[in-house]
């Protein structure tokens, strides 16, 4: 689950009311304050524990509903039209397809997921 940890520095109040005074908007940047101000970090818990993402929310789909490849690089994303098939990726030296059933996740960071996207013809 996603949320505030429920453990919180003191020096916390101090830097949001810093930003305060500086004129920012304090509250939730995953909604109105998503392009500026300040807020409180968000944690990824389960059982009292720091958890990733793939552990919270992927893990559980491995297998028969996603398919999670290690040691590739997706060179593109295969298009049928406006809609993603598939992809194509580099393993051990060899091209490989993957057809997707449903649909096309792309989660590979800041850098390499507009990268892939203009590989694949996507965007300007």
């Amino acid at each position: 689950t996603v949320s505030t940890s429920n453990y919180k520095e003191p020096i916390i109040d101090t830097f949001l009311n810093a930003g305060k005074e500086l004129g920012y908007e304090v509250g939730d940047i995953n909604g109105v304050l998503q392009d500026s101000g300040f807020s409180v970090s968000q944690v990824t818990m389960k059982n009292g524990f720091r958890t990733g993402t793939f552990k919270a929310f992927a893990e559980k789909f491995v297998g028969k509903e996603l398919t999670l490849i290690t040691h590739s690089h997706v060179n593109r994303i295969l298009m049928d039209g406006k809609h993603a098939i598939g992809v194509e990726v580099t393993r051990f030296g060899k091209t490989e397809i993957y057809q997707a059933k449903k649909e096309v996740i792309l989660s590979a960071g800041t850098v390499g997921s507009p990268q892939i996207l203009m590989l694949s013809g996507i965007g300007d």
